[in-house]
């Protein structure tokens, strides 16, 4: 790939893009100081590279992750960041197959990374952004999803079936306009409505463009729906709705409510879970609450030691708290659990269970 810097065009307001690196030649420490120089952060590609691109971060991230010169921590900053780019080009253009096939090919990467390495997700907690965007929130569900599906001890498959369902799970809205999507104030009637279209929107796009596995389709069409039939785009419930559904209707709810909005401050984790639990016990299926909680007390030995807003700043997400302290009731009020499906999941017994994978899909 050519890479091409701007540089403005004398006595005129344009600028020339220059190409300064042509394909396979080594970036050397002449091109590290010409940017210095000019006080240059980023290169440019023609847009018709941009496959090859992609095709190369995927290498270069399988690359990273095999070399055992690099720390857990720079291949965690690297898998994030790339997972990042990959979300967005498949955002914008998600009828382009090869973006999706790409990133089916890097959830793989990530559930790789996430299994045999045990401090991987630790190191990926550290690299959550707090700041919300479609993009960062996609990475952060995909990044969830797989762990805690490896976490819950399903088979690989399966969990790269959950893991790409997190990273497409909201590109329904590629076509809504930022305003919507970003609005501090309340949205109206017909601004709620296009938002409620968005899990259909995607499921329709994707279907169409890329072979999907069955329950990652049901993952980006089921992801709002509520176990007690209150969510959309259909009102499912129960049986209705997949095992990989109820795991990702939970993880969206978590990274949206400790996420900073333009509406509202960050929720550190241990009042998201207590807000989940009192507020949305009905809507998340119950038995997920329990080991979803364990397997936060068990990042990073019992902390999520911190999540980058923008620029180097931080903030504690989450210091030590599990069954032990008894302060977080993972059962809904009343101390029953929805009689409906696999009985209640225990934190001592998590690691030994089996969920059921299938389950109801869009008609």
């Amino acid at each position: 790939m050519d890479l091409y810097l701007p540089f403005p065009v004398e006595k005129s307001n344009q600028v020339s893009m220059t190409r300064v690196i042509e394909a396979f030649e080594i970036f050397r420490s002449a091109h590290r100081k010409m940017f210095k120089k000019h006080g240059l952060s980023h290169v440019y590609l023609p847009v018709e590279h941009l496959p090859q691109y992609l095709d190369y971060i995927k290498e270069v991230t399988e690359e990273v992750i095999d070399d055992p010169e690099v720390s857990t921590k720079i291949k965690a900053e690297i898998v994030y960041d790339n997972a990042a780019q990959i979300v967005r080009e498949a955002m914008a253009e998600p009828r382009l197959g090869h973006n999706i096939e790409v990133g089916q090919q890097y959830v793989k990467t990530v559930v790789r990374f996430v299994t045999e390495m045990p401090e991987a997700i630790e190191c990926l907690a550290e690299m959550m952004v707090i700041d919300y965007s479609v993009y960062t929130h996609s990475v952060n569900v995909c990044l969830l999803n797989a762990a805690f599906a490896h976490f819950l001890g399903l088979p690989n498959d399966k969990v790269n079936d959950i893991g790409l369902g997190g990273l497409l799970h909201d590109v329904g809205k590629n076509k809504i306009p930022e305003t919507i999507l970003k609005k501090p104030a309340k949205l109206d009637q017909e601004e709620w409505e296009l938002i409620k279209s968005h899990p259909a929107s995607g499921f329709r796009l994707l279907r169409k463009s890329v072979r999907l596995a069955p329950d990652t389709l049901r993952m980006i069409y089921q992801h709002h729906e509520n176990f007690d039939g209150t969510g959309y785009p259909r009102g499912l419930k129960h049986e209705q709705i997949s095992t990989p559904s109820r795991i990702i209707r939970l993880i969206d709810a978590y990274d949206a409510i400790t996420a900073q909005r333009c509406y509202k401050a960050a929720v550190p984790p241990f009042k998201a879970i207590k807000v989940m639990l009192r507020e949305m016990s009905g809507q998340i299926w119950s038995p997920l609450f329990e080991p979803f909680i364990v397997f936060l007390g068990q990042i990073a030995g019992g902390a999520f030691k911190s999540r980058r807003i923008n620029a180097g700043e931080t903030v504690v997400r989450l210091a030590g708290y599990g069954r032990e302290r008894g302060t977080i009731h993972a059962r809904p009020p009343g101390g029953r659990s929805n009689p409906v499906g696999p009985g209640p999941i225990h934190g001592s017994d998590v690691n030994r269970t089996r969920l059921r994978a299938g389950g109801g899909g869009p008609a």
